[in-house]
Order: C-alpha cells, then sequence, then structure tokens
C-alpha cells in the first residue's frame, strides 16, 4: 500500500545579524520553502541569515507504516551546492503557520505578520525555548541531496512511528542544512505552491496485501482464504466464526483456520500443512457463524510447483472494471484488474483464449505520470495485487496525487509489463 499526504501546513524561519524583522517575520503563505545557512542576501545588504522549514502532516488516517518518506520538491538549481546535508526532528510545541505572503525581500514593509510562527515565536502566545524552534533530539535523522536538481527524500519512519504509537507528539519537522556554519541554500516548493505535483509529501508504505491460495493450494504448506463481508452480509465481528476444510461437504472436518480481520470488511483465514490423500483434487471451506454454516466455496488442490503453474502462458489481457475516468482527491477504494490469458491464433490475430479472470500471484502495479512517464508511484514490494478467487485488486489511495493531470496504471507479473489501464484524472 502507498498512501502520499500533503503537509496540513508548512512555514519557514529566518534568523537575522542584524535587523529584527526577520527573526520576528511570518512567511506562512509564500509558495517557497527556502532553506538558508549564514547567507548573505546579497551584496547591498549586510544581513546575514539563517533559515529552517516547519511542516506537519495529519496522520489521524494511518495506523501503522513500513516505511515513511518526507519528500520536497526541488524550486530552483541556481547558486546551488551540487551536495548538501540536511537534518530533521520532531518538533516539540504547537506552532501557528500564518498567512503572511511576504518574500524576505520585503521585510521592510511595515505590514508583516508577527503574531505567527517566526524564528522567535511558534505562535502569539508561545515563544521558542530555543530560538529557531524546538525539538526533540532523540529522533534525530538525516537526508542529504548529490546534484543541485535533486529533490530531498528523508526516510522519516522512525518518527512517523513515534507519532502514530504516542510515543511523542505530533507537531511536525523542523529541518535545516546540516552545518549552518557553512554559507549555503536550497529552495523547495510548499504546500501554497499553485501545482499540487509541486506540493511536498509524505509517502508512507506499509504491506497490505491478501494473496487466496485458493486456486493453488497446497496442502503441504501453509495456505490462506480471503472472503470480502459481503458475502457474510455485513458481519461485524468475528466472534463466533469460525472456517473448516473438508473433504466433502458431509465429512468431517480435515482442519480448523486461524482467522483474523485484515482490513474493515475482509476476513483471512490461515491454514498450516496437513496430511491428505495424492487423489484428492479439491476441496471444500465451509464457514460457520455459532455452529450455523453461512458460507462454502470450493478449493483447488496443486500437485505440482506454483511457479510453472502459468509457464505456458504467452500474453495477458486486463480489464479495471472499476476504473472511473475522473477521482476526487478524497477517494479510498480497491480498485479491480480481471486478467485473462490471451494467445495468437492461426492467423498470428490476437484473440482471448479464456474468457474465465486468471488472478494471479506477483503482480505489481505502478502509477505514471500521462505525458512525462514519471512514475509517480514506483513498482515495489508495497505495490503488490491481492487477489481472491476470481480477480486481482489493489488499495487505492487519491490523497497526495498530482490533480487534474492524466494518470494511468502499469500492471506487471513478476517483472514483465503485462499491460495497463485506461487514463484517469483526479480531480479537487
Amino acid at each position: 500500500m502507498n498512501k502520499f499526504l500533503f503537509p496540513a501546513k508548512d512555514t519557514v524561519l529566518f534568523s537575522g545579524s542584524h535587523t529584527s524583522q526577520f527573526k520576528n517575520q511570518n512567511f506562512g503563505n509564500v509558495p517557497l520553502l527556502s532553506l538558508y545557512s549564514s547567507y548573505q542576501l546579497n551584496e547591498d545588504k549586510e544581513e546575514i541569515f539563517t533559515s529552517r522549514i516547519l511542516i506537519q502532516f495529519d496522520l489521524s488516517e494511518i495506523n501503522f507504516c513500513d516505511k515513511a518518506v518526507l519528500v520536497l520538491k526541488n524550486c530552483s538549481s541556481i547558486d546551488i551546492a551540487e551536495s548538501l546535508n540536511f537534518k530533521a526532528f520532531p518538533i516539540t510545541k504547537e506552532w501557528n503557520e500564518g498567512s503572511s505572503s511576504l518574500d524576505i525581500d520585503e521585510i521592510t514593509k511595515d505590514d508583516y505578520q508577527t503574531n505567527y510562527a517566526s524564528w522567535l515565536k511558534a505562535s502569539s502566545e508561545v515563544v521558542w525555548d530555543n530560538p529557531g524552534g524546538d525539538t526533540n533530539i532523540s529522533y534525530t535523522v538525516s537526508g542529504s541531496i548529490d546534484k543541485a536538481i535533486d529533490d530531498l527524500e528523508i526516510d522519516i519512519t522512525t518518527i512517523v512511528n513515534a507519532w502514530l504509537g504516542e510515543t511523542i507528539p505530533n507537531y511536525g519537522l523542523l529541518i535545516y542544512l546540516s552545518d549552518e556554519s557553512l554559507e549555503q541554500k536550497k529552495i523547495f516548493f510548499s504546500l501554497q505552491s499553485k501545482k499540487t505535483i509541486n506540493h511536498p509529501v509524505l509517502k508512507i508504505y506499509y504491506d497490505d496485501t491478501l494473496e487466496d491460495d485458493r486456486s493453488w493450494f497446497n496442502p503441504s504448506g501453509s495456505n490462506t482464504l480471503v472472503v470480502f463481508n459481503q458475502i457474510f452480509k455485513n458481519l461485524e465481528t468475528l466472534d463466533g466464526l469460525e472456517v473448516e476444510l473438508r473433504q466433502s461437504l458431509t465429512s468431517s472436518a480435515l482442519i480448523t483456520g486461524s482467522l483474523a480481520e485484515t482490513t474493515s470488511g475482509i476476513f483471512q483465514a490461515s491454514f498450516n500443512s496437513f496430511e491428505i490423500s495424492s487423489s484428492v483434487n479439491s476441496l471444500f471451506d465451509v464457514w460457520s457463524l455459532n455452529g450455523e454454516e453461512i458460507y462454502t466455496d470450493s478449493i483447488s488442490i496443486i500437485r505440482q510447483n506454483i511457479g510453472s503453474a502459468f509457464s505456458k502462458t504467452k500474453y495477458f489481457s486486463l480489464a479495471f472494471p472499476n476504473l472511473s475516468p475522473v477521482f476526487e482527491s478524497t477517494m479510498e477504494d480497491y480498485i479491480t484488474v480481471f486478467i485473462t490469458e490471451t494467445y495468437p491464433n492461426e492467423q498470428h490475430i490476437f484473440s482471448k483464449y479464456e474468457s474465465k479472470s486468471l488472478p494471479l500471484k506477483n503482480c505489481y502495479w505502478e502509477l505514471v505520470h500521462l505525458l512525462t512517464d514519471e512514475k509517480i508511484i514506483e513498482k515495489s514490494e508495497w505495490t503488490r495485487l491481492s487477489n481472491d478467487k476470481y480477480k486481482n485488486f489493489f488499495a487505492f489511495h487519491c490523497s497526495g496525487m498530482p490533480k487534474n493531470t492524466g494518470l494511468y496504471f502499469k500492471i506487471y507479473h513478476d517483472n514483465k509489463l503485462i499491460g495497463s489501464s485506461p487514463v484517469f484524472v483526479v480531480t479537487n
């Protein structure tokens, strides 16, 4: 699973060596996140200053993560060093983003805001104990760029998991150049940038893949069955639910499964290895609620290596029955992928050889920009497709996606591209 989050708020804190305006000024509505260290604005001004970034994400819809990466998009490579190092820390005070849109060149104007986050203050009534932001140094993380044009990517998994586990409060991050004694600068886009593709983003990764072994059940190994709650008519709890495997519908149970609700509305049953006659080619899974049978399905027993099961397949045909051409940015849903085998006929014209959907294992998805072919979400261990008896599917969240831009999915079987989806866009 990949879930991308835009910031709830961001701003920049500026210090100043002479005038107090820098230290008091708020920059909450500026479209840039400008990082400076010991920097002279220009030759006509004696002001030497340093700046730091404050940024916070709302994690209320996240329960856990395997990996969390903060990405700040590069804005300018002019006069930028080829190699820069950065540090990030959790903030220990609540802060007010503010709404000043003044640029640092306009700092002498009379209408600057002083009641919001600045070098000296977290908000109108809260002063930083340490000018430039109060942080928890126990959770230090680092990042770097090797080229001036690079985006900054920082792995903040330890910090995010500390927030999710409520070990520390989530007031956001403070980011700055590692050695503030050197004259350096780096400029990124902020949340106020007009194009969402340039916004800072927190990329949350976790493995929520569900794999159903119903079509290639191997009694000598571990197996899993996946059932959607619609079958159980909106069952609200696991209490009283049981599943067992039988050789016939009237025979006694061979083994009982271990049950879990993997995500809201999807149940998973796990089975350890067990003995069964080599002549048996199918089994039945019988689901009961408080002793009453509520659902039964069939299972196909395999007698060969799973990896060779599809060795003769040359081509695949893909269909995306619930992929809408337009999604709203708040949409969260499962994208269904029907995969069928396709073979060339005698005239070498491709036609569907098997109309039945063939759910595959080891399939992955990738989200791509239509015009640039830029990988918005790259194929990885966190983009593996789930499957049940009838189809492949994957959970997709539109939050953090570039808006009003053509996007499409690429589908891979192992490392081979087997098809792509129609184009769709994400709107407000």
